[in-house]
């Protein structure tokens, strides 16, 4: 499985991956395509988007934690790293305690 979040796309690019890809909300597309094609198309992704679309691609994996977090641009949201397992850090996330 793989999910794209994107915040700007080029018509052309969105275009081709209505090809693979469900939009089920604006700038969210979903599909399920096998795990070597997924890779194939990620890299075709971000070889074609801009800086400025703002991409994070999730697919799925054989290896542990089975699933792969990339993005590319600028957006609000950061991918961390935590022993091996990629998440996304939201600003909601950060917690500030007085004392």
């Amino acid at each position: 499985m793989v999910v794209l979040i994107a915040k700007k796309l080029p018509p052309s690019l969105r275009g081709k991956l209505k090809l693979w890809f469900v939009e089920v909300q604006p700038n969210v597309f979903v599909s399920g395509i096998k795990d070597t094609l997924a890779a194939e198309l990620a890299n075709f992704i971000f070889e074609h988007a801009t800086e400025d679309s703002g991409l994070i691609l999730f697919r799925s994996t054989k290896k542990s934690p089975d699933y792969d977090i990339v993005a590319k641009g600028t957006f609000s949201d950061s991918v961390v790293d935590i022993n091996g397992m990629k998440l996304i850090q939201t600003l909601s996330d950060v917690v500030v305690i007085n004392i």
